[in-house]
């Protein structure tokens, strides 16, 4: 009897959910900086997928200069046959 309650309790032990048991700590905030800049160079590069003038990387709303920049750069490896305006 003591064998099968043991065995019980290894089986709902080894199905417990991990997440359950850990404590959620908030990332750091250099952390958080990272994944939005990854998620948002995801989104130029999406956009900019999408593009078919070069002079469209001004009309990109909210782009700073540095991301407009990204923007030309990246244009121009996608499609090498343009030229720049």
């Amino acid at each position: 009897m003591k064998l099968f309650i043991l065995s019980l309790f290894f089986v709902t032990i080894s199905f417990a959910s991990t997440d359950s048991l850990r404590v959620q700590a908030p990332l750091p905030d250099s952390v958080v900086q990272e994944i939005k800049k990854e998620q948002r160079i995801e989104q130029l590069n999406a956009q900019i997928a999408k593009m078919k003038n070069i002079s469209e990387c001004n009309k990109i709303k909210k782009a700073n200069a540095k991301e407009k920049e990204y923007c030309r750069t990246r244009f121009l490896i996608l499609h090498p046959e343009i030229e720049e305006e």
